[in-house]
């Protein structure tokens, strides 16, 4: 019995064996990370198997054969040596089933660690995406602001031009008014030296005015001098925020890296897995575990120090925004200021001309004074009158003085003929002056055109714009030099007029006293328009805008918006190709193939990718040739269609920078800045916009627009009045050679002159022509364009 339970022990430990070796082989399987520990121990128990086997089998075998045998009996020393076996070996299985509870639960550990961690990344990179798609939600917000503030400076500049329209009328008025009021000072004020002083004063004024201008333009300078410190620190704050945006790449490079070495980590986890001789490199994976979870927090640190560092940028940002936005509205204000000062200057000088203290309630009293003096005057009209009556009785005396007063007055007449050929000459030498005044405004077109088309820097004006700005300033200046010598000239001659025979020659000196303050205030326009030129330059440059209809902007090759642009497609193809990538891995891996899983994938990618490009390339090809057929038949037919209509009916339109104005130009139009601006609203009718063309002709606008509201009939009105005015043009140019012709014989002096003026009248012209073609086709080179 002993030996029978003994045996049944023994099978029981055998099965027991079998069992473990089992499990040990299935958590080979499930696991492939089992160490030369355990196959130490499956060779140890199946040598003990055998061991026992062989035994057991020897021991079975005199059993079965001696089995009804019972003087059969074994030994102790193998009973002990067998129990002593077994003891082992259940020992030994303990120790192997401990070890194996061991793995199982650090496995389990290991994938509730990955898992974690896999959710976290989740986590961050929709945090991310979250962070991305919000900072592209408020770049569209920050150019939709930049829109509408476009819009609303478009609207503030077409109500700015209507105001000017309505003072402009207002000064029109008040310049009629001003005019009545001259005429009878004139007419009561007749006494010479009065006429003088004025006349003093009036020249002290434009020697302030000079005085005030040369330190508006150190004013000017200094201005100049702030904005391009101001100029600097910008380029500085935008040099900050590009070498924090490169770290903020770098770190975006870092963390792609990061990934990429996680999913090469997982390739060579699984790996490790399924090599059983890797099973005692655990402690080293530990480590390098905890190397990695001290990466991913320092990657959290970066992370957060990224979102500061973007929360910086972004106050930043708004800042720069604000100060531009001060800085722009800066040069308006200051513009503002100087076109209110001046007004207020000609205002002040006009009341001077009357009182010494220019306010209202003087006014008042001088008009008043006016008005009691016109009523002192009829009264003495009255008294004369009764004087007359007993003046006839005098006459007779007085015929013998009419005879000799006659000869005297055939003298006068001669002297009058003569000034009427100097008033000639005067209006000759006004239209050159209203010629040369043409010219001027071509170059200051021709000036902004070259700075656009040139690609000039004018966000950041360098040295040699400056000097040339200057030595153009420099010319002006010399040309107002010159002009005041030729006003100084003509103030001597009529000085000269006046002692011969002052009481004669006050109405032609009035004339050309009127003539000469002509003269001064188109001097003046000229330079107010040459200063509002100059801010404009300024406040645009300030700016970086440049919105002129006619001109080409250029751009740099090296654009940061280009290279951000070149950047991101990079990007963009280079998460392309990941996805193509893990696409055809994520299929290889399905279809079951895991040998060489990164070479097969990259020559998939490839043979698609080549396909997919020469496919591509091939659509592209034939997509631009259809691209620049059309262009070309849309140019031609466009071409054709503009001259057609330029020839038909006298009018070049030319299309703004904002697709809804429009402008038109005439054909018998002398100056490029003669042009009609129209609008078109939303309801989808024409609107005309206030220039000075438009401002120089009244009565057609009140009669056709505002009457009539008829823009067609406003067109040939204005196409005929210019046709008329071009042949009157001719016909006086005509007349002027007559007369010219007439006077040869008795100055031959001024004759000379003359033909040199008219010799510089012809170069001047010739220049004005050449610069009006080169105009003309720079602007059809950029409708081109």
């Amino acid at each position: 019995m002993s030996l029978a339970s003994e045996e049944n022990v023994i099978k029981s430990d055998k099965g027991s064996m079998k069992k473990s070796k089992i499990q040990l082989s299935s958590f080979l399987e499930s696991t492939g990370s089992v160490g030369d520990n355990l196959l130490e121990a499956s060779v140890f128990s199946n040598s003990l198997k055998r061991k026992y086997t062989d035994d057991s089998d020897s021991v079975g075998g005199t059993y079965k054969k001696e089995e009804f045998d019972s003087s059969f009996c074994v030994s102790p020393w193998e009973y002990r040596r067998l129990k002593a076996d077994l003891m082992e070996s259940q020992a030994q299985r303990i120790k192997l089933e401990d070890r194996i509870d061991q793995l199982h639960k650090k496995n389990k550990e290991t994938v509730i660690f990955f898992d974690k961690e896999k959710s976290e990344m989740k986590i961050q990179l929709e945090s991310n995406r979250n962070t991305i798609k919000d900072l592209e939600f408020r770049l569209n917000k920050i150019r939709k602001r930049e829109m509408e503030c476009r819009e609303e400076l478009n609207e503030r500049n077409k109500v700015s031009e209507l105001m000017k329209l309505k003072l402009g009328e207002k000064i029109i008025k008040l310049e009629a008014e001003n005019g009545d009021l001259k005429l009878k000072v004139n007419k009561l004020d007749s006494d010479h030296d009065e006429s003088v002083f004025k006349f003093h004063e009036e020249i002290r004024n434009l020697k302030n005015e000079n005085e005030k201008f040369q330190l508006m333009v150190a004013e000017k300078e200094t201005v100049l001098a702030n904005m391009n410190v101001k100029l600097s620190s910008a380029l500085d704050n935008s040099k900050k925020y590009e070498e924090v945006q490169n770290q903020l790449y770098i770190a975006q490079l870092k963390i792609k890296e990061l990934e990429c070495e996680k999913e090469e980590f997982k390739e060579a986890k699984s790996v490790t897995m399924a090599l059983s001789e890797k099973a005692l490199r655990v402690p080293e994976l530990e480590k390098e575990l905890n190397d990695k979870k001290q990466q991913i927090s320092n990657l959290k640190q970066f992370l957060n120090n990224n979102i500061m560092l973007e929360e910086m940028v972004h106050d930043l940002k708004t800042k720069l925004a604000a100060v531009e936005g001060k800085e722009i509205e800066v040069p308006n204000l200051k513009a503002k200021i100087v076109q209110l000062e001046s007004e207020l200057e000609k205002w002040i000088s006009i009341a001077t001309d009357f009182t010494n203290e220019p306010s209202r309630e003087t006014l008042r009293d001088y008009i008043e004074l006016l008005q009691r003096k016109e009523l002192t005057n009829s009264l003495e009209i009255n008294c004369l009158g009764g004087n007359i009556k007993t003046s006839e009785s005098k006459l007779m005396s007085l015929q013998h003085e009419l005879e000799s007063s006659k000869t005297h007055n055939s003298k006068l007449q001669s002297n009058l003929q003569k000034l009427k050929i100097e008033v000639q000459l005067l209006r000759k030498k006004t239209v050159l002056i209203s010629r040369e005044r043409d010219s001027y405004r071509q170059q200051l077109d021709l000036y902004e055109r070259d700075l656009t088309l040139t690609g000039l820097p004018i966000e950041n004006p360098t040295n040699d714009t400056v000097n040339q700005m200057r030595s153009r300033l420099q010319n002006l200046e010399i040309s107002l030099g010159e002009y005041r010598k030729h006003i100084e000239a003509l103030e001597s001659q009529l000085k000269e007029y006046q002692e011969e025979e002052p009481c004669e020659n006050i109405e032609k000196i009035c004339k050309l006293k009127e003539e000469v303050k002509n003269l001064v205030d188109a001097n003046r326009i000229l330079r107010q328009q040459k200063d509002e030129l100059e801010q404009k330059l300024e406040t645009r440059a300030a700016r970086g805008e440049f919105l002129m209809p006619d001109t080409k902007i250029l751009h740099f090759r090296n654009n940061p918006t280009f290279e951000a642009e070149k950047k991101q497609l990079e990007d963009m193809n280079q998460l392309r190709e990941e996805c193509d990538r893990l696409r055809a891995r994520v299929k290889l891996l399905e279809s079951g193939e895991i040998m060489d899983i990164t070479q097969k994938v990259s020559e998939d990618v490839k043979n698609f990718s080549s396909q997919k490009t020469i496919e591509l390339e091939k659509e592209l090809q034939s997509a631009n040739l259809k691209m620049q057929r059309l262009k070309e038949v849309f140019k031609k037919t466009s071409q054709d269609f503009r001259d057609v209509s330029y020839m038909l009916l006298g009018y070049r339109i030319d299309l703004a920078s904002n697709s809804k104005l429009y402008k038109l130009y005439n054909m018998y139009s002398t100056s490029p800045m003669d042009f009609l601006m129209f609008q078109q609203t939303k309801k989808g009718t024409m609107e005309m916009l206030g220039t000075t063309f438009a401002e120089s002709m009244p009565k057609l606008v009140d009669e056709y627009l505002h009457k009539g509201n008829s823009i067609p009939a406003f067109l040939s009105a204005v196409t005929l009045e210019l046709y008329g005015l071009s042949a009157q043009s001719d016909d006086d140019n005509d007349m002027e050679e007559d007369v010219v012709i007439t006077n040869n014989v008795d100055e031959e002096g001024e004759d000379d002159d003359d033909d040199e003026e008219e010799e510089d009248e012809s170069e001047a012209e010739k220049n004005s022509e050449r610069r009006v073609k080169s105009r003309r086709n720079s602007i059809e080179a950029i409708e081109i364009d």
